[in-house]
């Protein structure tokens, strides 16, 4: 003998957190064992649905709305479509 508690063969196991993969006994619709594991998971799902979108160099988009060599505006066109001249 093992010393374990016997167990309900046909009892549901314990569920796993699945953060820190530890049985837990849930309360309620509980998913994670803990609130720090709720919270890591929470952080891991929203770091990966947020896009990852490299900055521009500098100097490539003008910050104040002005062009850095004249120093006129500048229009959303002529920094969506470089090149082409603005439509009348």
């Amino acid at each position: 003998m093992t010393g374990d508690p016997p167990r309900d063969e046909h009892a549901a196991p314990q569920p796993l957190c699945p953060v820190c993969w530890a049985e837990f006994t849930p309360c309620g619709r509980q998913k994670y064992c803990t609130d720090g594991c709720r919270k890591t998971a929470w952080a891991r799902e929203h770091r990966r649905l947020r896009p990852l979108t490299p900055a521009p160099p500098p100097g490539l988009r003008p910050a104040d709305g002005t062009c850095p060599h004249c120093h006129q505006p500048v229009t959303i066109t002529q920094i969506l479509a470089p090149g082409r001249p603005p439509r009348r």
